[in-house]
């Protein structure tokens, strides 16, 4: 496992980016399906998460799911 794996994340489906953990909160941009991302907190239901482009923002927790990495 390599540490820059740990909190690497692949999107399931198309999801929006929220400012704030909340379906209410506006959104900020979109995730594809297949995007790869960084999760960097969690908050009731939703991960904070970064791009490999440098947005960022709150999305469901079911929308994008870890990866877990093992490289010999």
């Amino acid at each position: 496992l390599c540490w820059s794996d740990l909190y690497r994340a692949v999107v399931l489906q198309p999801a929006s980016l929220h400012l704030a953990p909340a379906v209410s909160a506006a959104v900020s941009g979109a995730l594809r399906e297949g995007e790869v991302v960084w999760t960097q907190d969690q908050y009731g239901g939703f991960s904070f998460v970064r791009t490999a482009d440098g947005r960022s923002g709150w999305v469901s927790a079911d929308a994008a799911v870890p990866v877990r990495d093992a490289r010999p």
